[in-house]
């Protein structure tokens, strides 16, 4: 089992994000959306669905790992851009957003991924970054 961070899946949590919201996504709520798949995954099923490592910040917990693809840091290495850019383009930079380009790679995940990703959606998709980014801060960790 993979304990690594997985640049794939997190590419590919992007992309879905991405595409459910119309093929572009706030990165503040992009963030949020996916560290609460990543939370309802680890209770539910014992895993994370991306091994991320988070930070905290003002506006809640962000994932260093997803926020360097979402906005295509020098940090990333050739091989994690390349494919990032398969899928994804930066949004300019008055937007805060990034963009899908291409369909969402579903193979990359499991059942259970999929289904963590549609729940954090489906709860939590309707809301605003500002509330999302209050929300986050009633949960304990």
């Amino acid at each position: 089992m993979k304990t690594s961070f997985d640049y794939h899946k997190a590419v590919q949590s992007i992309n879905f994000m991405a595409r459910k919201e119309g093929n572009t996504i706030d990165k503040l709520k992009l963030l949020k959306l996916l560290f609460f798949a990543e939370r309802y995954h680890l209770r539910a099923y014992g895993r994370l669905i991306f091994f991320a490592s988070y930070w905290i910040i003002p506006l809640g917990r962000v994932c260093s790992s997803i926020k360097d693809i979402v906005e295509f840091s020098d940090s990333l290495s050739e091989k994690e851009r390349t494919y990032a850019q398969q899928f994804l383009s930066p949004g300019d930079t008055s937007s805060h957003a990034v963009a899908s380009t291409a369909a969402v790679d579903e193979d990359e995940f499991s059942d259970t991924d999929l289904a963590a990703l549609e729940w954090a959606y489906e709860h939590f998709g309707h809301l605003s970054t500002d509330d999302l980014v209050e929300r986050i801060h009633r949960y304990p960790e």
